[in-house]
Order: C-alpha cells, then sequence, then structure tokens
C-alpha cells in the first residue's frame, strides 16, 4: 500500500504544541511517509525532534480562526459587514489559494476598466450601461449590486462616471453614450444616477421627486407629497393620517424592510401604519388586523353580521355563559358583553376585533389550559 501523502506539505508554515517547542512558529523542511512524522525548521534557528502530526497545526489556519475570533468581537462593524468580512476569510480554508484582496479605487482608477469586470448579472434593473461608485472604484449594474457585493453603502448621488456596455467607453454620467451614440435608458434621472432600458410604458412608470430627494415607482400624476410626512401619498387616498416623517423612515411591519427607500410602492392601512403594497395583500389573505397595532386593516362590518347570527342561533352552555370585559382594538373602549365561543362584541361600537382584560382575561387562560376556552388566545375576533 502506498504511504499516505503528508497533511503538512513540504515548506507548509506550521506552529509547534504540546511538546518542549510548543508555541514555536517553523516551516516544514522533512517528512518520514514511514513514520508519519515531520522534521521542522523553527524561525530561531533550531531544528525539531520528529514531531507527530497532532502535534502541529496549520499557522495560515490558526492565523484565520484568529482573524474570524477578532470581526466576531469588533463592535464596530455592523452583522452584515462582519458577515461578508468572515466569508471572505473562509474562501480560502479548504485548501484552495486564498482570495485576493479587491484592489482599491485608486488602483482601479489607474487602469482601464470595462463593463466586463462587473459581478454577475443585474437582478434589478436593465439599462445599458454599469456605474462606476466613487466608494470603491469598482464597476457595477446598479446601486443595489453594488450594497449586495461590498461591506459598505453607496452614495447614489455621488456616482460620476459610467462605462457603456455596447462599446466600453468610460465617460461621465449621461443617458447617451459619447462614442457609440447608444441610448442607456427609456427612464433617467442625473440626480439619482437611475436608468431604465425596458420599454417606455414600464419605464414611463417612474419619476423623481424633489422633496423626497429619490425615483419612485409609479406616474407622477397619481402622488402627491406630503411635506409632514416627507413621503409621496397616493393621490386616490382620501382619507390620509399624518404621523410625521419618522413614520416613513421605519420597516414594514410584515417584511421589516425599508419604507421610504424602498422599490415597492406603500400605502397607508386604516389605522394610519404605513405597509408596502404587496406585505398588504399578503397580510389581508391571513389576517384582519394590523400587526403593530391591532386594529382592523379593512371594513369586517359584514363578517360582525355574520358572527351576531352565528351568537343568535348558537347560545353558550349555562355552564359557561357570563359576562366578560373585554378591550376593543377597533375604538380603544372597554366594555362589558356576553362571553360566547363565536366571539364577544365591543359594547360601544360593535366590532368583535376584541379581547377579554384584567381577570376576565385570566379567567380565559385557565379555560383554555383546561382545554375548554375560546380559542388558542385572548383575542375573541374572527379569523381572516
Amino acid at each position: 500500500m502506498a504511504d499516505a501523502a503528508p497533511k503538512f506539505p513540504i515548506l507548509t508554515e506550521v506552529i509547534v504544541v504540546g511538546t518542549e517547542y510548543d508555541g514555536c512558529v517553523g516551516r516544514v523542511s522533512l517528512f518520514d511517509p514511514s513514520a508519519q512524522t515531520y522534521i521542522v525548521q523553527l524561525d530561531d534557528g533550531r531544528v525539531s525532534e520528529p514531531l507527530a502530526p497532532d502535534e502541529l497545526k496549520s499557522k495560515a489556519e490558526a492565523d484565520r480562526r484568529a482573524a474570524l475570533m477578532a470581526i466576531q468581537r469588533d463592535k464596530t462593524k455592523s452583522a452584515a459587514e462582519k458577515a461578508q468580512m468572515m466569508q471572505r476569510q473562509m474562501s480560502g480554508s479548504s485548501g484552495a489559494a486564498a482570495e485576493e484582496e479587491p484592489p482599491t479605487a485608486t488602483a482601479l482608477s489607474e487602469r482601464a476598466l470595462s463593463a466586463k469586470d462587473v459581478p454577475g448579472g443585474c437582478k434589478h434593473y436593465t439599462r445599458s450601461c454599469v456605474i462606476i461608485p466613487v466608494c470603491c472604484g469598482r464597476p457595477y449594474e446598479c446601486r443595489l449590486c453594488h450594497d449586495e457585493h461590498e461591506n459598505h453603502e453607496i452614495d447614489r448621488h455621488a456616482t460620476q462616471e459610467i462605462i457603456c456596455k455596447e462599446c466600453d467607453h468610460r465617460q461621465p454620467v449621461s443617458n447617451a453614450c459619447m462614442s457609440c451614440g447608444v441610448v442607456f435608458g427609456e427612464y433617467f434621472c442625473g440626480v439619482c444616477r437611475m436608468w431604465d432600458a425596458r420599454k417606455s410604458e414600464e419605464a414611463a412608470g417612474k419619476y423623481h421627486c424633489d422633496k423626497c430627494g429619490i425615483c419612485r415607482v409609479g406616474a407622477r400624476e397619481d402622488y402627491i407629497h406630503c411635506d409632514r410626512c416627507s413621503m409621496c401619498q397616493s393621490a386616490s387616498q382620501t382619507n390620509h393620517t399624518c404621523f410625521g416623517e419618522s413614520q416613513y423612515k421605519s420597516d414594514c411591519p410584515v417584511c421589516r424592510c425599508d419604507l421610504f427607500g424602498s422599490r415597492i410602492p406603500a400605502l397607508q392601512m386604516r389605522c394610519g401604519h404605513p405597509i408596502h403594497t404587496t406585505c398588504y395583500d399578503e397580510l389581508s389573505r391571513a389576517d384582519y388586523r394590523c400587526p403593530l397595532c391591532k386594529k382592523s386593516i379593512c371594513d369586517m362590518s359584514l363578517q360582525w353580521d355574520l358572527m351576531r347570527v352565528e351568537i343568535s342561533t348558537q347560545p353558550m352552555p349555562p355552564e359557561y355563559a357570563k359576562t366578560i370585559s373585554v378591550f376593543c382594538n377597533d375604538c380603544e373602549a372597554t366594555s362589558q358583553g356576553e362571553r360566547h365561543f363565536i366571539g364577544t362584541p365591543c359594547g360601544e361600537c360593535g366590532s368583535f376585533n376584541t379581547a377579554a382584560t384584567g381577570n376576565d382575561a385570566e379567567d380565559e387562560d385557565e379555560d383554555e389550559d383546561d382545554g375548554e376556552g375560546e380559542g388558542e388566545g385572548e383575542d375573541e375576533g374572527a379569523s381572516a
């Protein structure tokens, strides 16, 4: 049987552990395949006695592990930045050569860039040029592609140069190539450095709002800017309630993604809380209440009427019938009502979006523990 290949090839930099040379660094100078031992030329000039494989460890691996620990302990970096830095450290940990550090912005500016330098394809926009961010100098299809690949965010308004995909000509920001004349996008915003090369009808569904400072999805005539909310609102939304700038400079209550700068339009629910339109559609199929304040997000009057009919035809057994105190999530009033497994209506507005309060809530919990309660939680309302 052939001798096993050495775990540490000749000249591998290693650290000695658990012997008289503990902690010493050196390079493997000899390997005895029959005994499976190594001779190490130490950095201090000594030559080690034969050492077993478990008495050595790769210095590169030890350094990588120390670097990972340092990244984890770094309190100045965000979770996303740490994850990207750790991924770069691990990219060369399985025998392959370590990934080279990306060139600096200065180094990139000193050589000819090409649209072919762009990593992967863009899933966000279609355009005939790539941008050169001033922060790192590495070309990307769009600002979102940049933020996905880098450990910092781009300043979209600071971009000064682009590269034509057709002829690879590097030039100042514009919507037509200075060399070959190709138009980069059907829609172009020189403020946001935004291009969209889709057909005119699709590209026309964008406009730049000077007060928001960014481009918005939709036709300009369909939106008005609310100065108090610092956000564009649908012109057809007649019941808009102003909550101030901080309301929209927050996250969507469903997907937890940014609302203000999102490419997905936002709307205001009946309670006033903003939400992505797509998230609203998803939420309305699963629940009828706002995730934040529990108020009804749509007109539930028909559902409440149906529940009253069901209650009238299914009286509670005498041993479970009682009057309880409930809090209404819709009108925020506390009232008394007859308990029923279908729900207890609010005595003020008639909504079934209620929850038992005080000792009655504790009684409801005890009934649930006994398997004889109305449902899985304190809320008395119907499911969507």
